[in-house]
């Protein structure tokens, strides 16, 4: 519930969030655009041995760019079955403003969260 409220919440807009490249299907992406204007982005990993190294690029046109400096937050249960703690660290956007790399561990979900450029 934690990690899925830094998503989004009320007055948000759930957007389309796609994934390509070569991890298939065992990483799941979810997108909004918070009422301030930020944009969050949730990937989950499935793939129990796999950690996914992947780059969110935002579309959409004038106004989708992402500030320099955002937040990830992850959560990565204990031994693939026990709860774990949400970490945070900030991250930072390339230089274009219209992506971002991010790791996500295996078996753990990761939010970016970045303000309006």
């Amino acid at each position: 519930m934690q990690i899925a409220h830094l998503l989004a919440g009320g007055n948000d807009t759930i957007v389309q969030a796609t994934v390509s490249g070569t991890f298939g299907a065992a990483l799941k992406a979810h997108a909004s655009v918070h009422a301030d204007g930020a944009i969050s982005v949730m990937m989950t990993n499935t793939n129990r041995n796999v950690a996914a190294n992947v780059t969110v690029n935002v579309t959409g046109g004038a106004g989708a760019a992402l500030g320099c400096v955002g937040a990830r937050y992850a959560y990565t249960p204990v031994n693939t079955d026990q709860d774990g703690d949400i970490a945070y660290e900030p991250i930072f956007a390339a230089s274009d403003g219209a992506s971002v790399s991010v790791a996500v561990p295996q078996l753990s979900t990761v939010v970016v969260v970045f303000p309006k450029k």
